[in-house]
This record gives structure tokens, C-alpha cells and sequence, in this order.
């Protein structure tokens, strides 16, 4: 499922305009998921925190 996720994205950030997604925050917060992988390549995943707090 990750596998597909992330080709899915690849595929929509290629294209102009905006990407809306709508998904289960478990499978795009989870480490080194989705959302971390955006915010590596330098975008701003925007929507609820989904990082834990650090200490």
C-alpha cells in the first residue's frame, strides 16, 4: 500500500496545479512516510500535526 501511495504522489506533484489528498493519517504520518518524505524534498505538507511532540 505505502508502495502505491508514493507513486501516487510522485504522479500528482509531476502535474500542474495544486494536490489535495485525502488518506488515512496512519499510513502517511507513519516514520519516514508520505509526509516525511514531502517535507525531505522541501515541500510544506500542510494539515493536523502529525509528528509526535518532542520532549
Amino acid at each position: 500500500m505505502r508502495d502505491i501511495w508514493n507513486a501516487a504522489v510522485d504522479t500528482s506533484l509531476s502535474e500542474p496545479g495544486v494536490t489535495v489528498a485525502i488518506a488515512p493519517l496512519r499510513l502517511l504520518a507513519e516514520p519516514n512516510g508520505v509526509l516525511d518524505r514531502l517535507a525531505a524534498d522541501g515541500l510544506e505538507p500542510l494539515g493536523p500535526d502529525w509528528r509526535p511532540p518532542q520532549p
